[in-house]
């Protein structure tokens, strides 16, 4: 059996019983657990979050999303390409899903690949912050010394900003490039507007 197999949705899977007193074990509730670990750097047990939520609702796309971005945390590559396509096989027309295949594709150096999607993302006019982002994340790694900055600053000005989640993912995205000057600079203003956050601090210290 592969690692990720039990990632497939299952229907039938039996559903725990709410404790007493406790909210209802829904989809919503563990998808909001997972993306808790995910944004504190948790990403296996924001993958296992991730995939509760799918088993209780798989028509919820954030989790699709969540999904696909904690594979390419924990370094999963092919795996997150392929859970990309899956998610994209349900919600052909998402942006927010597209753009998450673009930056599998980017990461595998897959460019021309990795471009199309990402283009077909932010042609979208639904296109939101996260899709900005992940845009210039895609460019970040493909055109390092180009178009990237453009597209931070429009992810932050569209939302990103109001918790320090855009920074955070852009000063990740400047370290894993080796450009430590730009990734201090996002980190802090994470830290100024999280400082809560242990990932922020760990990304801080690499």
């Amino acid at each position: 059996m592969e690692r990720f197999d039990w990632l497939e949705v299952d229907d039938d899977e039996a559903k725990p019983a709410a404790a007493p007193g406790a909210s209802e074990f829904d989809a919503r509730y563990y998808f909001t657990r997972a993306e808790q670990a995910y944004r504190y750097g948790h990403f296996e047990l924001a993958l296992r979050g991730y995939g509760k939520a799918l088993s209780e609702q798989s028509d919820l796309w954030e989790a699709w999303f969540g999904q696909v971005l904690s594979l390419l945390e924990l370094g999963e590559l092919e795996e997150a390409k392929l859970w990309a396509g899956k998610a994209l096989d349900r919600f052909p027309q998402s942006a927010e899903l597209l753009s998450v295949r673009a930056l599998a594709s980017a990461r595998l150096g897959e460019a021309e690949d990795a471009m199309a999607y990402s283009d077909r993302a932010i042609a979208k006019k639904d296109a939101g912050w996260r899709v900005w982002l992940l845009r210039g994340l895609v460019l970040l790694r493909l055109e390092p010394q180009q178009r990237h900055a453009g597209c931070f600053v429009k992810a932050q000005e569209d939302g990103g900003s109001k918790d320090g989640y855009a920074e955070l993912r852009i000063g990740a995205g400047y370290l894993e490039e080796g450009q430590v000057t730009a990734a201090k600079d996002f980190l802090l203003r994470a830290i100024e507007l999280d400082g809560e956050n242990p990932l922020a601090w760990a990304k801080l210290g690499e």
